[in-house]
């Protein structure tokens, strides 16, 4: 064996063994939590059986935790597998790519991401079809004119809607958040790797679930390293809480599990897998919804996890406009958030656990540059 490969064994166990020890801490962490017991769960023995052969560092905590809800079935994956499975199935060279929301207008279809007004790139300021801009203040209140809401985030190195502004339009055709007006110096000065677009009027269904936010779909969607076909692995609804304009669960929103029909199931849950009944005034028991134009969404999403070859595993950021048209916010591939389908009781990789397992342990590789813990 080489150097350099006995360095990189060396390098995936540290990693391995790391992410082991964290994702055992935050297992048993939700287990007080919630007020289950730690200890051994009925079946966690043919749990540990499987997943042996594909892991060094195993824990039943994962299992005694998501068991739970998704009952006793040994396809439940601990965050030591699917950091595996994801960085397996979507390759870090391909993962650095397609993380840059710079990157999608290239490749997805005409009209899938809100409409671009302006870009920066590596500290460049391009314009909606990349080419290179100089604006004066005069320009660019000109070229928002009448865009009504605006939003500002990074591009790279984002996530839970971290470094989001939207951006209101004030009499004079000027753009403000909270006193900060948005000129040409603020915009260039944000950040090297930045995207301005026009906001997204959400569908009314969508947006009674809470006025203040767009509240996006979380759609999971596997593509079958067997035959190319796209699987929707699971469908939850993300709602913030009222008054806030983000509807990340990080900043306190909730989430409700779409079913095969498209109808909304009669409790959400926060990130930590506690459940409720109500939300924003809202009463799941007896109001129900049903997504806009769902079998268009399906449609969409495996559309847009088509147009990225390389990657298997993904996490769509789906809103429906007012018009009734999805819309894709941004697409996740680097951190495979497995714990959402498995506090919604659903297996988080569906019927594919035995087909990707087999894949992976041929195949298996970690991104050593992306590992999230």
């Amino acid at each position: 064996m080489s150097l350099k490969n006995t360095l990189n064994g060396l390098l995936d166990w540290r990693l391995e063994h790391k992410i082991w020890r964290i994702s055992e801490k935050r297992e048993k962490k939700a287990l007080a939590m919630n007020g289950y017991s730690t200890g051994k769960a009925e079946g966690e023995d043919a749990y540990l059986r499987k997943w042996a052969p594909l892991l060094r560092f195993q824990t039943p905590y994962a299992y005694r935790l998501y068991s739970r809800y998704c009952g006793k079935t040994p396809d439940i994956l601990s965050q030591t597998a699917t950091l595996l499975i994801n960085n397996t199935l979507n390759p870090q060279e391909f993962q650095l790519y397609y993380s840059d929301k710079n990157v999608f207008d290239r490749i997805f279809p005409d009209g899938a991401m809100p409409r671009t007004i302006l870009r920066r790139v590596k500290g460049l300021t391009l314009d909606a079809a990349y080419r290179n801009v100089s604006l004066s203040d005069a320009q660019f209140r000109r070229l928002l004119k009448d865009c009504g809401t605006l939003v500002l985030k990074p591009t790279v190195d984002s996530d839970s809607g971290h470094g989001v502004i939207l951006f209101h339009e004030r009499p004079g055709g000027h753009f403000a958040n909270d006193g900060t007006e948005l000129t040409v110096r603020f915009f260039e000065n944000y950040g090297r790797d930045t995207i301005l677009q026009l906001g997204v009027t959400q569908h009314p269904v969508m947006a009674r679930l809470n006025p203040g936010s767009v509240n996006t779909m979380r759609i999971a969607t596997y593509k079958s390293v067997v035959d190319g076909t796209v699987h929707v692995l699971s469908f939850v609804v993300r709602m913030g809480n009222a008054g806030s304009e983000v509807d990340n669960l990080h900043a306190g929103g909730k989430m409700i599990l779409i079913g095969a029909d498209g109808k909304s199931a009669p409790y959400c849950i926060d990130q930590y897998g506690q459940r409720y009944t109500t939300h924003n005034g809202l009463d799941f028991t007896t109001f129900s919804f049903g997504i806009p134009n769902y079998s268009a969404v399906l449609d969409f999403c495996k559309e847009i996890a088509s147009s990225m070859p390389e990657l298997h595993l993904l996490q769509h950021d789906i809103t429906v406009d007012a018009d009734g048209i999805p819309r894709c916010i941004e697409v996740n591939n680097s951190s495979f958030s497995m714990w959402i389908a498995q506090y919604m009781g659903i297996s988080a990789l569906g019927n594919h656990t035995d087909e990707i397992l087999d894949y992976v342990m041929k195949n298996r590789r970690y991104n050593r540059q992306l590992i999230v813990v």
